[in-house]
């Protein structure tokens, strides 16, 4: 299965979790049985086992701190996947 490049823009990684849930329903909606490719279902594997928060809070959080601290948003999506929990952390 081949596609067409839509948009480009940076993503948390609860953000590509949400995309590739997407991806995969779709996927099997449209052939169940040919499903996601091998990139497909690594970077699946990989999301499920690296987000640390759900796409809700992530959204949040980039948000509170794109207004109180006027970040750049690379920075933003980088303390999303991160989650620091102290300030030495972060």
């Amino acid at each position: 299965m081949s596609g067409k490049k839509i948009d480009e823009r940076l993503v948390s990684i609860p953000e590509v979790k949400e995309i590739m849930e997407s991806v995969k329903n779709k996927i099997f909606e449209i052939d169940s049985e040919e499903g996601m490719t091998h990139f497909q279902e690594i970077t699946y594997n990989y999301v499920n086992k690296f987000a640390k928060m759900s796409v809700d809070k992530a959204r949040k959080i980039q948000n509170h701190l794109s207004k109180k601290y006027d970040l750049e948003e690379l920075y933003l999506i980088n303390i999303i996947n991160i989650d620091p929990k102290t300030v030495p952390e972060l």
